[in-house]
């Protein structure tokens, strides 16, 4: 087991873990370039209604994939599962080929800048949060050395942060 792990919460109810988070970002939606949301300049949870969602989801507990998904959608209505992508290379893959979009932080739009897919903020969603994690009962030393010097320097991605990446 590692010391120490960088994760996106939530990972669910697990009590064998210190979660410490970093930082918060927005949501972003990873559409194909010919996909008719593409043309717009920011999203909302109901503009996804009829639209696949590719993501992980096997081995997953079922609450962190509806917080994922956002499923249910703040209307009810239940989310549309589109094919399983276990990787983010694996998503961005499935979404260039239009088999659905991809809900992520907006980090990952910078860190895999990919030139098939366009990146929109989805604005009324829930942020999601970096945390640092380690087994609660660790005694490493460097621990609260890792946690001081990553809230130093981390800093969040913002949606101009991926539109200026994107240009690049």
């Amino acid at each position: 087991m590692p010391d120490a792990a960088f994760l996106w919460l939530p990972i669910g109810d697990d009590d064998r873990f210190t979660s410490h988070d970093l930082i918060s970002e927005p949501r972003m939606v990873a559409l194909c370039p010919g996909h008719p949301l593409a043309a717009r300049t920011e999203l909302r949870i109901a503009d996804l209604a009829n639209e696949p969602i590719v993501g992980p989801r096997a081995g997953m507990p079922p609450a962190v994939v509806r917080f994922w998904f956002i499923d249910p959608r703040p209307d009810g209505t239940p989310a549309i599962f589109g094919p399983e992508g276990r990787t983010p290379e694996e998503c961005l893959q499935l979404v260039a080929a239009g088999r659905g979009s991809w809900i992520a932080p907006a980090s990952t739009a910078t860190y895999f800048a990919f030139p098939k897919l366009v990146w929109l903020p989805l604005v009324d969603a829930e942020p999601l949060r970096l945390a640092l994690m380690w087994p609660r009962r660790s005694a490493s030393p460097l621990l609260d050395l890792l946690l001081r010097e990553s809230r130093r320097i981390v800093r969040p991605c913002t949606p101009a942060a991926v539109a200026a990446a994107s240009r690049s």
